[in-house]
């Protein structure tokens, strides 16, 4: 992982996002990029004031910037110094900005914070962080303000039978080793043959990428409904971070139907790596 994108609206939990972000950081290897995107101002152009929008807009840039730094200055903790990051200031949408800049800067991770309880606006038309989970081709770490920063200890990759499994699981040790953290898959099956099938696509997939002497288990778990038993694993086992795939929906299935990936975003007090 070389370049970390943080985007923050200057949150009550944007210190902790930010924190799980420049240890990421520190321990990867990685650049790590500050961004705010701030909106457009809701006047409407005059006819002939163009030098001066651009300058009005110079202006906040720079003042956005100053923030940034000031922010980081005062939340990176000991060992950081201001020139450790980069900082970018934009105007526009959120979404569609935070697209651009992850095509344009080619990010490797976007560490973002995420809301439990989405209002109705929310509901129909998507959080910033739902519509990077949709739109997104970068994989998104987001973040619970139900969450205090934790030293990531335990990493869990919730263990999907597709073929992108391989590509995870890889980029996945890579992770766990620059963190010097443990790595667990899980898979939760509901009957024996697919316990069975999964055990064996894991042998076959991910012993020959294990690292030295690390071998990554596969833990098996049944229950009610796939959403419980996966909290319930999480609490036993202490995870610290879950890793999962997300499922696209349309948008009738967005409105009305909750997707297993926003359930455990809701529900989790962990960060969810979103994998892509």
């Amino acid at each position: 992982m070389k370049k970390i994108l943080f985007l923050t609206a200057y949150s009550d939990y944007a210190a902790t996002v930010f924190r799980y972000a420049a240890n990421l950081a520190r321990f990867t290897g990685a650049r790590l990029t500050l961004a705010h995107i701030f909106p457009e101002p809701l006047n409407l152009p005059v006819i002939g004031s163009k030098k001066a929008d651009e300058e009005s807009l110079s202006k906040k840039i720079e003042a956005e910037l100053a923030r940034l730094q000031t922010f980081a200055q005062s939340n990176a903790g000991a060992g950081f110094a201001p020139d450790d990051f980069d900082y970018l200031a934009v105007q526009g949408d959120p979404v569609l900005e935070t697209l651009a800049l992850e095509q344009s800067e080619e990010f490797d991770l976007l560490v973002i914070g995420r809301t439990t309880k989405p209002g109705f606006r929310d509901m129909i038309f998507g959080s910033v962080a739902q519509n990077l989970i949709e739109r997104s081709n970068t994989h998104l770490l987001l973040v619970s303000p139900m969450q205090d920063y934790t030293a990531i200890q335990k990493i869990a990759y919730a263990f999907d039978i597709d073929q992108q499994a391989f590509q995870y699981m890889k980029w996945l040790t890579t992770l766990s080793e620059g963190l010097q953290a443990e790595l667990r898959c899980v898979h939760i099956a509901d009957n024996q043959k697919e316990t069975a099938r999964a055990t064996q696509l894991f042998e076959q997939l991910f012993k020959p990428i294990a690292p030295e002497n690390r071998a990554v288990p596969l833990d098996i778990w049944n229950g009610p409904t796939a959403g419980t038993s996966l909290k319930n694993y999480i609490l036993e086992t202490g995870i610290d971070l879950l890793a999962m795939k997300p499922h696209k929906r349309g948008f009738l299935g967005h409105i009305f139907y909750k997707s297993f990936t926003a359930q455990m975003i809701q529900e989790l007090p962990i960060p969810i790596l979103v994998l892509k």
